[in-house]
């Protein structure tokens, strides 16, 4: 008579690792309770930012700016490979599950309560402001497996250098976490890319279109964009992505 072999724990979450999806880049995948296998990478997440107000005669468009702050940061950290990166619409469909208070203001608790659910070890907040022509980039870092705000910067200069304002931001809060670095060359060259302020403020119009489920209108802004500042080439990326869900819908 034959004896029965039982397949341990451990390889039947092998197997089901092997027919189960993975939802993206060191995503953190489920197996069985008490089965868990995840990136080891510390995750990130960001926030939209509090576009903060615009000060000054040449006032600049503030409306959905905390939006494209968010957006381009993420992309700007996304670059580091040491980081796992939690997506934007992620933590978007996730925010209703816990309360931010009456304003919807973000606070070292309700951010580590919202990165513990997308599974973030930081999350990432401020606020970004415009003084007569400068940019202003406050950024705080919050641990989520201690509920502490653990480093807060600031990044600023002249309206026109926006975007290297965001550059400088990412490499500022992976230097604070004290994890690796971008290469120095990397981060050379993407600040010497021609990413002006229109840039900014049409990426953040075009994700606040996503966010509204009017995706018509995004891939018009980021058609725009892709022509327009073609050296932003995650507009184009993004753009993809969105005609690839429109022709599947």
């Amino acid at each position: 008579m034959m004896t029965a072999i039982v397949p341990t724990v451990s390889v039947v979450a092998a197997w089901l690792v092997a027919l189960l999806p993975h939802t993206g880049p060191g995503a953190p995948l489920i197996v069985d309770e008490g089965v868990r296998q995840e990136d080891p990478r510390p995750g990130v997440a960001v926030f939209e930012f509090d576009a903060a107000g615009s000060v000054g005669p040449d006032a600049m468009e503030m409306q959905n700016l905390g939006v494209g702050v968010q957006a381009m940061l993420l992309n700007e950290l996304r670059q580091n490979g040491a980081l796992r990166i939690v997506e934007r619409r992620d933590l978007s469909r996730l925010l209703d599950e816990i309360a931010l208070g009456d304003e919807g203001a973000v606070d070292p608790s309700t951010a580590a309560e919202a990165g513990k659910l997308v599974g973030a070890r930081y999350m990432v907040f401020g606020s970004i402001t415009d003084l007569f022509g400068e940019v202003v980039l406050t950024v705080r870092i919050v641990n989520t497996e201690t509920g502490e705000l653990v480093r807060s910067t600031t990044a600023r200069d002249q309206r026109e250098q926006f975007y290297d304002v965001l550059v400088s931001a990412a490499a500022q809060i992976t230097d604070e976490l004290e994890l690796p670095p971008l290469p120095s060359g990397a981060q050379e060259a993407r600040m010497e890319r021609n990413v002006p302020p229109d840039a900014v403020i049409l990426l953040a119009n075009a994700e606040a279109a996503v966010d509204e489920g009017r995706e018509d209108r995004a891939i018009e802004l980021y058609h725009r964009l892709t022509r327009e500042f073609p050296d932003y080439t995650e507009a184009q990326t993004a753009l993809d992505q969105l005609l690839e869900g429109a022709h599947q819908a």
